[in-house]
């Protein structure tokens, strides 16, 4: 496999992701694109609901925890303003 070097931004989110891909016997890859799917798809209006989410069931809450987790990272390191 492929070294790369992850920024120190990325890292949590990084960690996170691989953690959760071992626990529940996941792919990390197929993780972060679902992740990606569902974060785009949550800021596009008017889209169907997802239904074929690999990891769906077991990482709702996680991803849902995740996303908000770094719009407050980003509001932070915004001086506390919520840049859109």
């Amino acid at each position: 496999m492929t070294r790369y070097e992850t920024s120190p931004e990325v890292r949590p989110l990084e960690k996170t992701i691989c953690e959760f891909a071992g626990l529940n016997g996941y792919d990390p890859m197929n993780v972060f694109t679902d992740f990606l799917r569902y974060v785009i798809h949550g800021f596009s209006p008017g889209a169907p609901p997802l239904k074929d989410l690999e990891v769906q069931a077991a990482a709702e809450c996680r991803i849902h925890e995740n996303v908000c987790g770094m719009g407050a990272a980003h509001a932070e390191a915004a001086g506390g303003r919520i840049l859109v």
